[in-house]
């Protein structure tokens, strides 16, 4: 099993492929993937994402680079994926013995907003008209952008997408329901949710 400081070995490797030289490097979270925040010596920061095998192809991962390119040139304020000297955003290395993709974005300052039932609600609460412009604005975009050729995301409908049915199946009634409603719920086409995730 991998170890904490097998991921923030790999980071201390990635890092100088993308012209960062980080002066410390530690473990935000760990799930579907590993981000590492590192910092530099001035301070700047930058996240450091260490895919987990399978999970993302490649031509996913870069799928994903163009379309949060395309959000960022719309005008929405997205993270921006770095590059390697190379011109790729993503670097194949080696973790625990097994090759894991490796990106880097810049660093975007924030802090969780909370729960608007929680104890910052009215705090929270404040955000919803900012966060609904910001979606407003993601669905402008996608009403007007086609995908290059080539571009590749999962379906959300997919046999790996179990825990989808899992959570929303028994509330929703079941697979067939989830699969109709997802994309309907949401305003946009079947083919559309891949880009969500």
């Amino acid at each position: 099993m991998l170890t904490t400081d097998d991921y923030l070995e790999a980071a201390s490797v990635a890092a100088p492929l993308f012209g960062l030289a980080a002066s410390s490097i530690s473990l935000l979270s760990h799930s579907e993937n590993v981000v590492c925040q590192l910092t530099m010596s001035d301070g700047t920061r930058a996240a450091l994402r260490i895919h987990r095998p399978g999970y993302n192809s490649l031509a996913e991962l870069r799928s994903e680079v163009l379309w949060v390119t395309s959000l960022s040139n719309f005008g929405i304020p997205v993270p921006t994926a770095l590059s390697t000297d190379t011109g790729d955003h993503y670097v194949s290395l080696p973790v625990g013995g097994q090759a894991h993709h490796v990106g880097v974005v810049d660093w975007v300052p924030g802090e969780p907003l909370g729960s608007p039932t929680g104890v910052n609600g009215p705090e929270v609460v404040q955000h919803y008209g900012r966060i609904g412009k910001l979606a407003a604005q993601v669905r402008a975009h996608h009403a007007g952008w086609v995908p290059p050729a080539g571009f590749t995301r999962r379906a959300w409908d997919a046999p790996w997408a179990s825990w989808i049915r899992a959570s929303l199946g028994p509330v929703l009634g079941g697979r067939r329901i989830v699969r109709r409603a997802t994309p309907t719920l949401l305003g946009v086409s079947r083919s559309a949710t891949a880009r969500l995730h």
